[in-house]
């Protein structure tokens, strides 16, 4: 099995102020939701990872179905909950789909740049 040229932390630490830009703005525009990353669309260059388009996802949208995938057992809403929960001036959802279709979800935060910092670069 070879090892992935990625890790989710990674993914989202590489590229935050384009992620926490996307993020910020978004939630300005239409309120709540996650940002959703889909890793087949990702590119691996010479220069390191080129992130896809970005989706911004509201809890109304394709966020409820991706959620069935992360606890089936119980119901639990995680990603819902996160959304909920996050503090939009301070941290971001992210969910990612992973190639093999998995999906997770990470509450983002830099302490160093907010999104709204991160926008007005």
């Amino acid at each position: 099995m070879s090892e992935k040229p990625y890790t989710l932390h990674r993914i989202i630490d590489d590229h935050w102020i384009e992620i926490a830009s996307f993020a910020w703005c978004s939630f300005e525009e239409s309120g709540r939701g996650a940002v959703f990353i889909d890793l087949n669309r990702m590119e691996v260059t010479e220069d390191g990872l080129r992130l896809p388009e970005l989706e911004y996802l509201h809890p109304s949208d394709r966020l409820a179905g991706l959620a069935d995938a992360f606890d089936p057992e119980n119901g639990r809403n995680l990603v819902g909950a996160l959304v909920a929960n996050y503090v939009p001036d301070k941290n971001l959802v992210c969910v990612i789909l992973e190639p093999d279709g998995s999906v997770y979800a990470r509450n983002g935060m830099n302490p160093f740049l907010s999104p709204p910092d991160a926008a007005a670069l």
